[in-house]
């Protein structure tokens, strides 16, 4: 529900498969990447949220036999011409790890299991903190300024 490509687009979205299977569920998304046939740039809007508090959580699987390094991206402004990043989050297939981009914070991947990536974000005291597969790996990182600066 609401998902959409970048900017709209229906060509860059990932597919629904049952490959793997869901959390609770048959169905998941697949990105393949942007040489693939199936996107790479899927996005969950959220309209009209500038406080309170909140969980963001994606389920992740890697396969062993994937390659490239996918991302979770959240911007505290998308529809708007001030495009602006808060938290950049890379899979490292070279290292095997979870990389906090521009903070360097990292925490090794979980291979071929589904694992919870999760952002606890605090929009009134300008925080959030990262957690993969229950461990805490970023701690009081700034959500306005997180990769862009000046959300």
């Amino acid at each position: 529900g609401g998902w959409e490509g970048w900017d709209g687009s229906s060509g860059v979205c990932g597919l629904i498969t049952d490959t793997v299977g869901g959390v609770s569920g048959t169905q998941a998304l697949f990105i393949e990447g942007i040489t693939g046939t199936a996107g790479d740039d899927t996005v969950q809007p959220f309209y009209d949220i500038t406080s309170g508090q909140w969980e963001f959580v994606i389920w992740t699987y890697m396969p062993q036999a994937s390659t490239g390094d996918p991302y979770v991206i959240l911007l505290n402004n998308y529809y708007t011409s001030d495009l602006n990043w808060s938290a950049q989050i890379r899979f490292d297939r070279t290292y095997d790890i979870v990389v906090a981009e521009f903070d360097e914070e990292e925490i090794p991947m979980i291979l071929d299991q589904w694992v919870e990536l999760k952002l606890i974000i605090d929009l009134d005291n300008d925080l959030v903190d990262y957690y993969y597969g229950g461990v805490q790996f970023v701690t009081g990182k700034s959500w306005v300024d997180g990769v862009s600066g000046g959300g």
